[in-house]
């Protein structure tokens, strides 16, 4: 005998007219169905520390499954190590693995990688983090919270961690919105891609500023939560001066690019244009040594950082990036230059040659 269809609801009698009751079951399937489907993705490429990072993400979505996203949400890795980290690949089995092969010629940049993995996975709401982020308990039901009540489309949360001379001060205890912000830890919905494009590929590093550039030219918010927070590893002390001069030649791309900004950047982001003429200025020192203690301002307001003399010593590495850029920039324009001035000179030369030919020929 088969089973008849459980119905919606049924009615029951309490010494009173009909009660309508919701059957628990149906109820728990309706509240899933409005749950959010999220798509977190890891862009890697021979990351030491990806182990450890899925292992966190795959407490939390448990955590999270059911109750404040979809249990259909995912883990997706865009990894470009060629095969290295296939024991971390094994060791996950639950997670998605995108093998990035760039095209023949072309690099591997993390803008291309986000771009990837945008395009593979299928959540309502993508979130990236950083290999080597360890999200708090709660991280990620605070990020996508917003989203999934329909009061946001970007969340950005915090990232902490020793070493960090990149953290902002923020405000605490009222809602505060950002102009731009990086992807260790960001949420976005995914209609925001169909309005404002991916990540632009021609960054190495900076696409993520990029995007939210232009997230927030296009009138959309990024709140940011500062509940929603992941310790990051920042590396050895080497691999983060190294990091500061990149992060310094990609604000220079960022301004070239963006040259609308460059105003304002003056008083909001001093470092990639203050530093570079400390910089030019270098030879006065040689004559005047008081020179070199103009670095004592900065020195000053880096002094509540756990490391104020990395945090300058970051900065003046990002205006060597920021100043290498711009040099590149000037002599390449300068060589096109000339490379256009000699062509011209020689089409003149040539024409002028071939009248005089023409009128040596009519002569005769």
């Amino acid at each position: 005998m088969s089973a008849l269809p459980e119905p919606d609801a049924e009615s029951v009698s309490v010494e009173g007219p009909p009660v309508a009751r919701t059957r628990p079951g149906r109820v728990e399937r309706r509240a899933e169905a409005l749950l959010p489907t999220v798509s977190i993705i890891v862009v890697s490429k021979d990351e030491p520390q990806l182990a450890e990072t899925l292992a966190a993400l795959g407490h939390e979505l448990s955590a999270e499954a059911g109750r404040g996203v979809s249990a259909e949400s995912e883990v997706v890795v865009v990894d470009a190590s060629s095969g290295r980290l296939d024991g971390v690949r094994s060791d996950h089995p639950w997670v998605g693995w995108v093998d990035f092969d760039p095209a023949p010629g072309a690099g591997v940049t993390i803008a291309c990688q986000r771009n990837a993995g945008v395009r593979e996975c299928k959540g309502d709401i993508v979130v990236f983090v950083d290999s080597g982020c360890v999200p708090c308990e709660g991280w990620l039901g605070h990020l996508v919270a917003p989203i999934a009540r329909g009061e946001e489309l970007v969340v950005s949360g915090r990232a902490t961690g020793a070493h960090n001379t990149f953290e902002r001060s923020m405000p605490t205890g009222k809602l505060f919105y950002l102009e731009e912000a990086p992807t260790i830890n960001l949420a976005v919905h995914r209609s925001v891609f169909q309005t404002v494009g991916g990540f632009d590929e021609g960054f190495s590093y900076g696409s993520d500023v990029d995007f939210t550039w232009r997230v927030v030219d296009a009138g959309i918010r990024i709140r940011y939560e500062p509940l929603a927070s992941v310790e990051h590893d920042w590396g050895g002390f080497r691999r983060r001066m190294r990091r500061a001069r990149q992060y310094g030649a990609a604000r220079a791309r960022l301004y070239r690019k963006h040259p609308e900004r460059v105003l304002r950047a003056l008083y909001d982001d001093p470092v990639p244009f203050v530093y570079p003429l400390w910089l030019l200025g270098l030879p006065i020192a040689l004559r005047r040594p008081g020179y070199l203690l103009l670095l004592a301002l900065p020195l000053w307001r880096a002094r509540k950082h756990a490391s104020p003399a990395e945090v300058v010593l970051a900065h003046v590495l990002q205006g060597v990036g920021s100043l290498t850029e711009v040099t590149c920039w000037a002599v390449g324009w300068g060589a096109a230059r000339t490379s256009s001035l000699d062509i011209a000179r020689r089409a003149f030369t040539g024409r002028v040659g071939s009248a005089k030919s023409w009128r040596s020929s009519a002569l005769d």
